[in-house]
């Protein structure tokens, strides 16, 4: 445990998982946390589109793309929770979902070449999962996709980027 101000120092990046630790109250300053950066639509981020999407920067209340806002707040720490919406639902080929990844992170270090990134694994579904989303969505897909980001991440950290998986 490294203690609060080390949780204090992390910004969040996700989808509406990441979102929910605003609704929650889990971070410092609970509902007016700053710290959570999220989607501007519906709260969530669709990974397709995770490098054009605008998300709201909750400390300036403005919305900007995710290179945007890392060049402005040059976040410390930057943990990232993405690739079930519009990723893992979509049946992303792994190309094009490694590509997704890799565009992104390059693009944050670019903006912000201090920011250590960790990249969060995929959570795995419930099995009360609706039959709506089973179509869509089965950890056996989450299992794959988490495989992907894994090597994204290590091959990446080969060339010198400071980033970590987190399963």
């Amino acid at each position: 445990d490294a203690g609060e101000g080390y949780q204090n120092g992390i910004t969040f990046l996700g989808d509406s998982t990441t979102h929910g630790m605003i609704s929650y109250e889990v971070l410092k300053d609970g509902k007016n946390t700053s710290q959570v950066w999220y989607g501007s639509s519906g709260n969530t981020i669709t990974f397709g589109y995770v490098n054009t999407v605008k998300i709201v920067v909750t400390s300036i209340n403005e919305e900007m793309t995710i290179k945007e806002a890392a060049a402005l707040e040059k976040p410390k720490i930057l943990l990232i929770t993405l690739g079930v919406t519009g990723g893992v639902s979509t049946n992303m080929s792994k190309e094009q979902f490694t590509e997704t990844y890799r565009e992104l992170i390059t693009s944050i270090f670019a903006a912000s070449p201090d920011t250590r990134i960790i990249i969060q694994s995929i959570y795995p579904v419930a099995k009360t999962l609706t039959d709506e989303f089973k179509a869509k969505i089965s950890n056996e897909k989450i299992i794959e996709a988490n495989k992907w980001i894994e090597e994204t991440v290590e091959s990446l950290a080969e060339t010198g980027y400071e980033l970590y998986y987190l399963d």
